[in-house]
């Protein structure tokens, strides 16, 4: 669990880099041998992803889950999750499940 995360002002995002923002991430990561499945929301405040960009004024939300399959690649295999910008705003679906789009 992360709470108020800051990615500027703990070192792991560099200042010049244009991103920044404040992250709170609750999520668990489980395994059966041959997959591992992960499962979390986070909450990102202020997010800026563009250097000359400014910074959201609104919270965005994501919950996730991903399954990586650890026998063939390190890659993801599946993963599902929807993306809001509050709690009353309309969610943005993904799902690589089949590679269909949504």
């Amino acid at each position: 669990m992360l709470n108020r995360f800051d990615l500027i002002a703990s070192g792991f995002i560099e200042p010049d880099s244009g991103f920044a923002g404040i992250i709170d991430f609750e999520g668990a990561l489980s395994s059966d041998g041959r997959r591992m499945q992960s499962q979390g929301r986070a909450k990102a405040d202020r997010m800026q992803i563009i250097k000359t960009g400014s910074p959201t004024s609104k919270p965005i939300f994501l919950d996730y889950t991903a399954t990586y399959d650890l026998q063939l690649k390190p890659e993801i295999s599946a993963s599902k999750g929807r993306i809001r910008q509050s709690s009353r705003a309309p969610q943005r679906n993904f799902d690589s499940t089949g590679n269909r789009p949504l």
